[in-house]
């Protein structure tokens, strides 16, 4: 689905990461084999307490509407793929990841409504502002350093 279409998640290498034992080296090592061999297998890794499942687009827009009926709650698209394939059986914690307000189209799509956050609607009558750097690190970190806080 769009709303998790990238190659490497931040979050998979932050799952990496504690897998390793908070081991940066070893993290790097994993990371580079996966960018050149697209595999990397843990030796000692417990299945038991891992599970994946995918969601559509279609499954998104069902899982948007099925949330908000049974619990009054508007998750955005990246949250309704956690509820992909929760078990009814099973207790469940989701964290959503993003405020709705941030998809309109798909949250109307889904249950015809339109989340709104008050920080996002103030942005929106802001001018937008922009500035030329040139393609240089010094520059660029002396620019953020001097806006800085």
């Amino acid at each position: 689905a769009p709303s998790m279409d990238i190659q490497v998640a931040s979050n998979f290498e932050r799952f990496l990461y504690y897998e390793l034992g908070g081991d940066a080296a070893q993290l790097r090592q994993v990371m580079h084999t996966l960018q050149t061999t697209g595999v990397h297998r843990f030796a000692n890794f417990d299945h038991s307490t891992f599970s994946t499942s995918r969601a559509t687009d279609a499954d998104i827009t069902s899982n948007l509407r099925r949330v908000y009926e049974t619990y009054g709650y508007i998750v955005d698209p990246h949250t309704a793929c956690a509820f992909q394939d929760l078990h009814p059986d099973r207790l469940s914690i989701v964290l959503a990841t993003a405020h709705p307000a941030k998809f309109p189209a798909a949250i109307a799509a889904a249950i015809e409504q339109e989340p709104l956050h008050a920080t996002l609607e103030a942005l929106k009558s802001r001018a937008l502002v922009k500035y030329r750097l040139p393609a240089d690190e010094a520059a660029i970190k002396a620019f953020i350093t001097a806006r800085a806080v």
